[in-house]
């Protein structure tokens, strides 16, 4: 009586086992088939961006790559003239205790040496339908995605 548990206990956890393996198998297979049907579907959006950064890469003025990547820090400032004395403070801070690092303060008539924005989100902007805020995080994000996929 004592076997036919033991074998019982073994053939439910073996068939528990199976069935378990199972899934997995299935949700791998299946994992593989949607990222397989993603990168078909945007592989071209994502090669016409690392074209579009390729290209802003290629063609930064006085700046070679590595310094974009390499203790560079980017502070952006829309506001036209740094004159406020907070300002200022905020920026010797940086300078002072991140030595060594490029910094490269980033306004309204450099940006675009930087980030390349469709043309309907600087009209956008300078129409004041996003506010500096919000633009200073698309900036973010598009340094973001400048640094970190395309970085070489």
């Amino acid at each position: 009586m004592q076997i036919k548990n033991h074998f019982l206990f073994f053939s439910k956890s073996h068939f528990l086992i199976k069935l378990i393996l199972s899934i997995l198998f299935i949700l791998v297979i299946e994992k593989m088939y949607i990222l397989e049907k993603l990168d078909k579907k945007y592989n071209s959006v994502f090669n016409n961006y690392k074209n579009r950064y390729d290209f802003i890469l290629q063609n930064l003025p006085s700046y070679n790559h590595t310094h974009i990547y390499n203790n560079t820090i980017f502070w952006c400032w829309l506001q036209g003239k740094i004159d406020k004395p907070i300002i200022n403070a905020c920026l010797n801070s940086i300078k002072r205790n991140i030595k060594g690092n490029l910094i490269i303060i980033i306004n309204k008539k450099n940006i675009n040496q930087y980030v390349h924005f469709p043309r309907y989100i600087l009209q956008k902007f300078n129409n004041h339908s996003i506010s500096n805020a919000h633009f200073a995080d698309l900036l973010r994000l598009e340094l973001l995605i400048l640094i970190i996929f395309f970085k070489g």
